[in-house]
């Protein structure tokens, strides 16, 4: 018969060389659990930047909806900043902007959503140079109605993020591209930031 030991320093199975703790630890590591994870930012979590911020937005139809109006003819913008997981492997993220119009664009028209982003550790001035902003055009053509854009490309974040750092966000909406045809404000509702882990867990 096979007895089973198990307590907070050994695990082991007789007999000798079946399990113990460091190849159950070892499989353990070896399990795959890099891959895409996903953050929400809802509009709550954002601030109007200080120069050219959006403005706030509050509809009365139900479910309330909150966001933030980006102006069809001036370039305007958010901000935030997060703190990722350790497990985070500081690579490159992506993002979707989840959005909408309050009123209808016949015919359909096209938004330009943009986000870049900058990272500060401990002791760093906070005062920076953000990384090259990253673009992706979506489409409206109803009012009231949810529009989620396809995934941005890789976003560099600027000045190299590390361990434990916190990563600045900017969100834009290119009004006076060519390419940005919506002639109403343009309403973000928040963002989905999507990043990879290269570790079990945050030790």
């Amino acid at each position: 018969m096979t007895t089973f030991i198990a307590n907070a320093a050994n695990l082991a199975v007789t007999p000798a060389g079946a399990i113990t703790a460091d190849n159950v630890q070892g499989a353990l590591e070896e399990l795959d659990t890099s891959g895409k994870h996903t953050i929400w930012v809802p509009y709550e979590d954002m601030y109007a930047s200080t120069t050219s911020g959006a403005a706030a937005y509050s509809s009365g139809d139900s479910p309330t909806i909150k966001g933030w109006a980006f102006d069809p003819a001036t370039d305007e913008s958010v901000e935030f900043a997060k703190a990722f997981p350790k497990s985070w492997n500081e690579g490159t993220l992506t993002a979707r902007f989840y959005w909408m119009t309050a009123v209808a664009e016949s015919p359909a028209h096209d938004v330009i959503w943009s986000i870049q982003a900058k990272a500060r550790g401990d002791n760093d001035p906070i005062a920076g140079v953000y990384g090259s902003a990253i673009a992706v055009v979506d489409t409206t053509l109803n009012e009231l109605t949810l529009r989620i854009t396809a995934e941005t490309s890789a976003i560099t974040v600027g000045d190299t993020p590390a361990e434990n750092d916190m990563v600045f966000f900017k969100v834009s909406r290119d009004a006076d591209s060519g390419g940005d045809t919506v002639t109403n404000d343009a309403i973000l509702l928040g963002v989905k930031l999507i990043f990879t882990t290269n570790a079990v867990n945050d030790d």
